[in-house]
């Protein structure tokens, strides 16, 4: 009978051990996430502007563009956005990088609207009104702490259930 209590509580614990462990990456992710908030809640308001959202976007596109030729190859594209989730705090580094290629990949597909091989900058700036648009939740033009902690973790959460 014993052995039959121990095996049971050992079948138990093997099966919670993975929701445990994809609890303790979330709680990891979403204080990187909110790591990256502060820093581009530039005027310490507790909130990004729709204005502010915009500047830090063409930031981001003219940085991306590497060879400043006014557009974002898809080499430009996943050399950005896959190394710039490397410091992303999760359990398994080669698991999670692979996830962020595949999700990257077919976000740069969807943004490639006219399917050429790079990304306008008209394109990407109209990507970044709408990503703007939906992490704005409440519709008051801008976006608050939980706001965006809120859609990063939800669009991580796809990337990974992507990766399963």
């Amino acid at each position: 009978m014993k052995k039959i209590l121990v095996l049971a509580a050992l079948a138990g614990a093997v099966l919670v051990s993975p929701s445990i462990a994809q609890e303790k990456n979330m709680d990891m992710v979403k204080k990187w996430y909110e790591g990256v908030f502060q820093k581009q809640d530039t005027a310490n308001e507790g909130f990004i502007s729709r204005d502010a959202y915009m500047v830090m976007s063409t930031a981001e596109f003219l940085k991306m563009d590497t060879n400043k030729d006014g557009k974002i190859s898809k080499t430009e594209y996943m050399s950005s956005k896959v190394s710039g989730f490397s410091d992303v705090p999760t359990q398994s580094k080669e698991k999670s990088m692979g996830m962020a290629k595949k999700w990257y990949e077919g976000v740069f597909q969807k943004q490639d609207t006219a399917n050429e091989g790079f990304i306008s900058r008209d394109a990407y700036m109209v990507m970044s009104t709408a990503e703007f648009l939906k992490m704005d939740k409440n519709k008051d033009g801008k976006i608050s702490k939980v706001e965006y902690i809120d859609t990063s973790l939800d669009g991580y959460s796809q990337m990974v259930n992507q990766g399963n």
